[in-house]
């Protein structure tokens, strides 16, 4: 977010200053100016967190505007040139908690895709899997919540940001797909019996672990009893002794039947890499497009 500067002078050392000037500065006038310059960069930050604080709410407004489009689709691309263009989701993580759009322009009458991440995500994981759904039949949001608050919390601020989202859409059809991440998918999960919602859905839940954490109470599972019929639900599994975050763990934390939906076991590797908890998102995003040609505007790939 760019942001008014208070001017940063450069302080050179006593020794520098006499090569340059040996004739004009003495020790004490070198450090009495100084002194002023440092109290005038201090006076002018004091003035700009004053004018910041009594603009609080517009700059938190232009902050998320100016988010949004950083982590755009179709706008500026998301790399870091620290780490020669690898791909970075700060962008995201930096969003405020809530439902944000991710593209550079909302269709009122697309189809919606939204993400939920999980404990303690980078964001990164996110970036290909919103490339891979990207297209212009769908709008892609984020939800970022706070994973270190009540569970209950994050699951109130979805259900009336998706009911604000859904009130602003033009179409009453519109299909809602719902990817929920390692505990975002318990989160996702624990609200499945409050949609109450006529739109077809599609629930996938990506290295989930339905069955707990054990101390990790930000993966609190509970399980819905009962599941509308306008839900399709898949579970998507690693391998667990693949999996960086459920390999110790003497059972798979996924393992929980739901008893409705459809359930895949992921394979072990990616491009001949691991295939674990981060990079499963990938692989899955990879899969809903191609199991829904007619909706990602995709050729249909054979099984092979």
């Amino acid at each position: 977010v760019s942001k008014s500067k208070v001017p940063l002078f450069i302080t050179p050392s006593l020794s520098d200053l006499r090569v340059n000037h040996p004739s004009i500065y003495s020790r004490s006038t070198l450090l009495k100016r100084l002194f002023i310059r440092l109290l005038v960069v201090f006076l002018g930050g004091m003035g700009w967190l004053a004018t910041a604080e009594q603009t609080n709410s517009t700059v938190q407004a232009q902050a998320k505007t100016i988010l949004e489009k950083s982590c755009s689709l179709n706008g500026t691309v998301w790399t870091d040139s620290r780490y020669s263009g690898r791909r970075t989701g700060k962008c995201l993580m930096q969003l405020p908690y809530g439902l944000s759009f991710v593209e550079a322009e909302r269709n009122l009458d697309n189809d919606v895709v939204i993400g939920i991440h999980g404990f303690k995500a980078r964001g990164s994981e996110w970036v290909q899997p919103f490339i891979d759904l990207n297209n212009e039949n769908q709008d892609i949001f984020f939800f970022r919540w706070n994973y270190l608050n009540t569970q209950e919390t994050a699951r109130q601020l979805f259900l009336s940001e998706l009911d604000q989202l859904l009130s602003e859409q033009s179409r009453q059809d519109s299909h809602l797909t719902l990817i929920g991440h390692s505990c975002g998918g318990v989160l996702l999960t624990s609200l499945l019996d409050e949609l109450n919602l006529a739109n077809p859905i599609t629930v996938h839940l990506v290295a989930s672990p339905l069955s707990g954490l054990g101390i990790f109470t930000v993966c609190k599972p509970e399980i819905p009893d009962d599941i509308s019929k306008n839900i399709e639900i898949t579970q998507w599994r690693t391998q667990q002794h693949r999996d960086a975050v459920f390999w110790y763990f003497p059972s798979d934390p996924q393992m929980v039947q739901l008893g409705v939906g459809e359930i895949v076991r992921l394979p072990s590797l990616l491009h001949g890499k691991n295939l674990g908890h981060v990079k499963s998102l990938e692989w899955v995003a990879t899969e809903i497009a191609r199991k829904e040609p007619y909706r990602y505007g995709l050729a249909k790939l054979s099984d092979d």
